[in-house]
């Protein structure tokens, strides 16, 4: 039994929580990597796609503007950023845009990488995210500035989820605050929302923790009754 256990903690890394756990050191060395390589890449591409319609029909900062829904998902921070940028560095160069893209895709992988070492450990949690870093034949999508509705709706979702770990009130709030800004991001959140719901929903505190997801819900209920249901009509 000791010889089975000693053998699982090896596999798992003996202190999971150490911050200088050589898995650690060698995830954050390939998340630079990863930074640099995209980066790189960045000053020879220009917008594309779906950044039109951020840079041409989202510039009047209105209200109706920035809660109208991109396609089916509902896209107030990436066009409240798009905004931002635009105003701080014009249109000359995409890189701005795309650095901040790429920032929300690497907190979205150190989040996998936090999570899954707390189940498994460091080396597997390693083995987990480095696919993520250098994503192969989908690497394109890490080019694209547009992609962070994507990025910051993962990146928000699971920084819930790992809120909600924590299993005290400040955690909860933690979560609740998080679910919001993923569902402003697109409607990738609606699965952190549902995932978060069923973490409550096994605790038997469940009616005193409803409010991390009844908050966001119905602020996402708001958005799709006022203009979320005319998605089909979006540019």
């Amino acid at each position: 039994m000791g010889t089975a256990g000693s053998g699982r903690a090896a596999l798992r890394g003996a202190e999971p929580g150490r911050s200088d756990h050589p898995a650690v050191w060698l995830f954050a060395a390939a998340a630079l990597i990863s930074l640099v390589v995209l980066v790189a890449m960045a000053p020879q591409l220009t917008f594309v796609l779906d950044d039109w319609d951020f840079l041409q029909f989202r510039v009047d900062p209105s209200w109706d503007a920035v809660m109208q829904p991109h396609n089916e998902h509902i896209s107030i921070a990436p066009v409240l950023i798009y905004e931002a940028l635009l105003h701080t560095f014009g249109m000359d160069s995409s890189t701005p845009f795309r650095v901040v893209a790429m920032f929300a895709f690497l907190a979205g992988v150190v989040l996998v990488f936090a999570i899954v070492r707390r189940r498994v450990g460091d080396w597997l949690a390693l083995a987990a995210t480095l696919p993520l870093l250098f994503f192969g034949a989908g690497a394109e999508d890490l080019l694209f500035p547009f992609q962070i509705g994507y990025f910051g709706s993962l990146a928000f979702g699971l920084a819930a989820l790992l809120a909600l770990e924590r299993d005290d009130r400040l955690g909860d709030r933690l979560a609740c605050l998080a679910l919001i800004a993923s569902l402003t991001f697109s409607s990738v959140g609606l699965p952190f929302l549902v995932g978060a719901a069923v973490c409550i929903g096994w605790d038997r505190r469940r009616w005193r923790r409803a409010f991390v997801v009844a908050v966001p819900a119905v602020l996402y209920l708001l958005w799709w009754a006022g203009w979320g249901h005319e998605a089909h009509q979006s540019r």
